[in-house]
């Protein structure tokens, strides 16, 4: 798992549009990669994203900064005692995802027994621990071209960097920040990228079961500079290219068949600095505000920093890596505290307030102190928002706080409710987002996140085909659907979702029909893996299956039962029919259904005696609506015997029988050419589901010729043809899968 922190969605295309992202498009054009919405959830941050994604906890804290509800303090995500705490907290009792796996550059570890650069396991020795000069001296030692690349990359950017500092300074901002940037840029851009890309090359070649790290460069640059800034997409071109060598590392493994899966956390919305607008910060508008309506408030003075400040001073001081960043929260007149660290705002008093006073200072903090939006929570499972159009109920009045256009309205409600009634969450808690203009942030930053934006909610999940998958019916996917989707990839969840009782798509009239041959699970790589060739189909999701060339109890395939195994893991029916038995076992086809499914007929077809035996296997299929009758071959080389074979099943007992008379699937691999003498006999009976889909005639055989067809009859039409290449089914098999939508 590679993520892309705080890069959005529509950043992504607008990048990939400018070809500063050529892999990731080529995924997309070549190898079957779907590109899906992320949201993040609330809030909008990596802390809570990874917290749901890898133990399933929503909203495990209320934002970046908080107030201890334990302690009272103040604290951040920074302070590694703090992250290392709510690890703890939310993991107790849970299955965590990276367990056995590796963790790199990542706010929570997930469980990994191999992690680096993680905040809840850096300890009081600074988050680089790790990166000290004698660890940098062996991992250099052993990675010369690692150290290298860095080297070239580190004068590359360190040239980028200075002109982006002088462009900071002419721009008016301030001399000392944007001198500490450089090393920030060097150190978050350059060199995490390139440690954390050589541990994960390293955990491959170890075949960990999951590794999952985290490219922070482009957040960093968008923090800085905006999201939609040159010098944050000219940090997407590295990440390209790591994630390029990251993928073909793991598809060259022979330890493990890897999936790669790229997204991000969450987006980033281009925003103003509540100081810059108010002339003032967030801490003290609350004070002032809360004295106008006769509050006694004090609080601390000075803005906040952003993000990308923060990251710089883990970086280049060690000695304050570990320093809480609000240095007079424990002023004995503090009565008032506010943990702007970014655009979302939790506001605590020292002591209880009433309803009424409460709702009062949300008003003058929406009328007087300019703040988009204040929220609280309201009985136990609700919370109210004041907005400058009134005051709304959430989560029944969302779309009137933050727009009734936004993506995620329907389900963002939920998710502020819950923020608001966390237990470290504030008495109020305050937005910068605003539907209408542009958002604000309450610290020094140009790119922020943690709210409820369009784009800082709106991550990406680029994934292969088919990943199994509860999505609800919603077009987009959350951190815990991820998840799930992963568990099951790794075999600690059934593989398949669900049995249908009747399935989705016959209930709407459509079935998926693909056939298979699947060369005794035997791969390009000379490996037997029934499992490979299972994560081939749970990727299509197909109601009904046809596999040709299965072993059962065979020597050469470890005497696996194929057919079973392939329709445990899918949770499919199956029906097998060996068409050669051998003294140690057998060899034939199967049919596998979600569906039910009763056999009707499996027998063999005549032959010469000389070559291979031939046979065919029919079932019955109830599709919610109408009996199919379903059958599956695999047919000789030999012309000859082959058009044999195809006379027989056009006769009595088999295409000629009265059940075939309405809906029929004919299936298989049927080692004929188009335009064959075989070819044109069946096609005076049934209907060419390839050539009826007008995309041309595709090579099912190892890239050179089209053998394996599904031929269809009846009032059948077909909706949709696939025939899948990419590196996976390169990779399973000689033969690549025939995938039809037939509407029935």
């Amino acid at each position: 798992m590679i993520q892309i922190d705080g890069l959005s969605r529509p950043q992504l295309e607008k990048a990939a549009a400018n070809r500063q992202m050529p892999f990731l498009k080529h995924l997309q054009d070549n190898e079957d990669y779907h590109l899906l919405s992320h949201y993040s959830g609330l809030p909008s941050s990596t802390p809570a994203v990874q917290g749901e994604l890898f133990y399933g906890i929503h909203s495990a804290v209320p934002s970046f900064g908080f107030r201890d509800s334990r302690t009272g303090k103040l604290t951040s995500m920074f302070n590694f005692q703090s992250a290392a705490k709510v690890e703890r907290d939310i993991s107790q009792g849970r299955d965590a995802l990276l367990e056995g796996g590796g963790s790199y550059a990542n706010v929570l570890t997930g469980g990994a027994v191999r992690n680096r650069y993680c905040l809840s396991k850096a300890g009081g020795d600074g988050w680089l621990r790790s990166v000290s000069f004698p660890v940098l001296l062996r991992v250099f030692g052993l990675y010369v071209v690692v150290l290298f690349r860095i080297m070239l990359l580190a004068a590359v950017e360190s040239g980028l960097a200075v002109v982006d500092f002088f462009r900071g300074v002419f721009e008016r901002k301030s001399f000392f920040k944007e001198l500490t940037f450089i090393p920030s840029r060097l150190g978050v851009c350059i060199l995490i990228r390139e440690l954390v890309k050589a541990r994960m090359l390293v955990d491959i070649s170890l075949g960990l079961p999951v590794i999952h790290g985290n490219f922070l460069g482009y957040d960093e640059q968008a923090h800085r500079r905006g999201p939609s800034s040159a010098f944050a997409h000219w940090t997407l071109k590295g990440i390209d290219h790591t994630v390029s060598v990251l993928w073909h590392a793991a598809k060259a493994s022979r330890k493990r068949e890897y999936d790669v899966w790229i997204y991000s956390d969450h987006g980033q919305e281009d925003v103003v600095p509540y100081s810059r607008v108010r002339k003032k910060d967030i801490a003290a508008a609350v004070a002032e505000s809360a004295r106008a309506i006769g509050l006694p408030a004090v609080t601390r003075k000075g803005t906040l920093a952003g993000m990308q400040s923060r990251r710089a001073q883990l970086i280049r001081s060690p000695s304050r890596r570990n320093a809480e960043i609000w240095h007079a929260a424990d002023d004995q007149d503090v009565n008032v505290q506010a943990t702007g660290l970014g655009p979302l705002c939790h506001v605590y008093f020292s002591s209880r307030m009433d309803a009424e006073t409460r709702n009062r200072l949300a008003g003058a903090l929406v009328e007087h102190a300019g703040v988009p939006i204040v929220m609280a929570a309201d009985g136990q499972q609700g919370g109210i928002a004041w907005t400058r159009g009134g005051q709304f109920r959430l989560p029944e009045d969302i779309d009137s706080v933050v727009g009734s256009d936004h993506l995620f309205a329907g389900e963002i409600g939920y998710d502020m409710v819950r923020l608001l009634h966390h237990p470290a969450a504030g008495t109020l808690v305050l937005s910068g987002w605003r539907p209408d203009d542009k958002p604000l942030t309450f610290a020094a930053e140009n790119g922020a996140h943690a709210g409820p934006g369009r784009h800082e909610t709106h991550g990406f999940a680029l994934i292969p085909a088919g990943i199994p998958r509860d999505d609800n019916g919603r077009l987009y996917l959350r951190p815990r659907e991820l998840r799930f989707a992963a568990l099951r990839l790794l075999g600690r969840y059934p593989l398949a979702i669900k049995h249908r009782p009747a399935a989705l798509r016959s209930e709407r009239g459509v079935m998926r029909m693909m056939t298979y041959n699947t060369h005794g699970c035997r791969g390009s790589d000379g490996v037997v893996r029934t499992d490979r060739i299972a994560r081939v189909i749970s990727r299509y999701d197909p109601d009904v299956v046809a596999l040709q060339e299965l072993d059962v109890g065979q020597e050469r395939s470890a005497y696996a039962d194929q057919a079973k195994e392939i329709a445990e893991r899918l949770d499919m029916r199956f029906r097998y029919h060996p068409s050669y038995i051998l003294r140690e076992g057998s060899y034939g086809n199967a049919v596998l259904s979600r569906l039910p499914m009763e056999l009707v007929r499996a027998g063999p077809l005549p032959g010469n005696g000389k070559s291979e035996p031939r046979g065919a296997l029919w079932a019955e299929i109830n599709n919610g609506r109408d009996a199919m009758q379903c059958i599956a071959t695999h047919l000789s080389y030999y012309p000859s015997e082959r058009h044999l074979q195809v006379n027989a099943l056009l006769q009595d007992g088999w295409l000629n029988d009265p059940r075939c008379e309405g809906q029929v699937v004919l299936c298989g691999d049927f080692n004929m050419l188009p335009r064959s003498r075989s070819y044109r006999a069946l096609c005076h009976r049934l209907r060419d589901a390839l050539e009826m889909s007008g995309n041309g005639r595709v090579r099912t055989w190892m890239g050179l010729a089209c053998l394996d067809y599904i031929f269809i009859g009846g009032d059948m039409i077909v909706r949709c043809v696939n025939v899948v290449q990419n590196h996976l089914t390169r990779l399973a098999s000689d033969h690549y899968p025939v995938i039809v939508d037939i509407g029935v």
